[in-house]
């Protein structure tokens, strides 16, 4: 497990956005327009492209599964409908 929160730790998406979602029985994959790595030994980003992954995914038909926690930080959150807008603030 440990080996896990030093992958997801070592993760930079900060200005990237997701280009598609697909559930497929239990499993959830997201693919992302490209996955940056911290340069190893650092904290920071720091525009470090080196092992970048343009339209990365982050599932494996051959993965061991486990539960993981995921936070999303956000000011405003919407959700689009073709007919209206809903927004849902705090």
């Amino acid at each position: 497990m440990e080996h896990i929160k030093k992958l997801l730790s070592s993760i930079y998406l900060g200005d990237r956005y997701c280009e598609k979602i697909e559930m497929k029985d239990d499993k959830i994959s997201f693919q992302i327009n490209c996955i940056s790595r911290l340069k190893e030994g650092t904290k920071e980003w720091n525009y470090y492209s080196d092992e970048d992954i343009e339209h990365g995914c982050n599932v494996s038909d051959e993965a061991i599964s486990t539960d993981i926690e995921l936070y999303i930080k956000a000011k405003k959150f919407y959700i689009f409908n073709p007919a209206e807008m809903y927004k849902i603030t705090e």
